[in-house]
């Protein structure tokens, strides 16, 4: 964004995402205190969602991306090193490290503690 419009970037960072979650939250609460069902959240409980995620969510998010901001301004100049100008070979992967090995683990952890 050119570092123009860092503020705002910041205030869409904390709510968009968390205002989408909310906007499908409440479209299944609706669906479910329409059916009357036992599922349903209290309107108080979701407003008090709400007010935590504005008192606590929200100025963390804006603290933490001015603490960023200053100090990315302070240390951007300051990369430091010089790349070497040998080239140096990428080493071959192991083979757990291939994807293959990776797949079929991940498609068979879960089936390890089932009996």
């Amino acid at each position: 964004m050119g570092g123009t419009h860092w503020a705002l970037n910041i205030i869409v960072t904390a709510s968009l995402f968390p205002a989408s979650l909310f906007a499908v939250a409440m479209l299944l609460n609706n669906i479910a205190w329409a059916v009357n069902s036992t599922a349903a959240l209290p309107f108080s409980s979701v407003m008090f969602v709400i007010f935590i995620w504005a008192l606590v969510t929200l100025p963390l998010t804006v603290l933490g991306g001015i603490t960023g901001r200053v100090r990315t301004d302070e240390t951007l100049n300051d990369v430091g090193g010089k790349l070497p100008k040998i080239a140096r070979p990428i080493p071959k992967l192991p083979f757990y490290h291939r994807p293959w090995f990776t797949i079929l683990m991940a498609g068979l952890l879960p089936f390890r503690y089932l009996n």
